[in-house]
């Protein structure tokens, strides 16, 4: 039986720790998805969320941070639920 890929919303502290570990020492792309078994798609998207916007077009990987991507991923689940519901002070 084939192993299901990781989907992108299950990213640990660990796991964001081994990619930016990953880009920093220069792996590419192929062999980090291969490592944190996840889709191509996955770790672009993850990438995406611990850069800033010019970083990531530039395709400079190796500045991603583990700690500014869940600071990204905190503030956009506070932005749906503030805009899904006036009940919830931020």
């Amino acid at each position: 039986m084939e192993k299901k890929k990781k989907p992108s919303w299950f990213w640990t502290q660990e796991d964001r720790n081994m990619l930016e570990c990953l880009v920093r020492e220069g792996y590419p792309i192929s062999k980090i998805v291969e490592h944190l078994d996840a889709s191509r798609a996955t770790i672009y998207n993850e990438l995406r969320r611990g850069l800033t916007e010019e970083e990531y077009k530039n395709h400079q990987y190796v500045k991603y941070s583990a700690e500014k991507s869940i600071e990204n991923s905190l503030n956009m689940a506070k932005e749906r639920l503030v805009k899904g519901s006036s009940k919830y002070d931020f």
